[in-house]
């Protein structure tokens, strides 16, 4: 449902559902929202998901790796700079994606 908000461009409403849930958000759900927040360029919001996101999740790289990428597309050059440090001085690294697509010749 909060995906479904957000890409309907209503991620105010997809924040109000998620503060409002009886139990706390996974993963899943914060990074639905960060994304968002990415789609709509909404730095602001994406900071407070953000922090929340690494509370629960400290050493998962794409929460780091979304909001560095939000701060990039803001010009936020500094906050980049500080969410990269952040990751190397908790030894997180981001996933490689990798492709096992073998196409035949005709």
């Amino acid at each position: 449902m909060v995906d479904l908000l957000c890409r309907n461009g209503q991620v105010e409403e997809a924040q109000v559902l998620v503060r409002n849930m009886p139990y706390e958000p996974d993963t899943a759900i914060l990074g639905a929202l960060l994304a968002g927040c990415k789609v709509r360029g909404d730095v602001k919001s994406a900071e407070t998901v953000g922090k929340r996101a690494m509370e629960s999740t400290a050493e998962e790289s794409g929460v780091y790796a979304l909001l560095s990428s939000i701060h990039a597309d803001a010009g936020q050059w500094p906050e980049v700079q500080e969410a990269r440090e952040k990751m190397d001085e908790m030894k997180i690294h981001k996933t490689t994606g990798i492709s096992n697509y073998h196409a035949e010749a005709c």
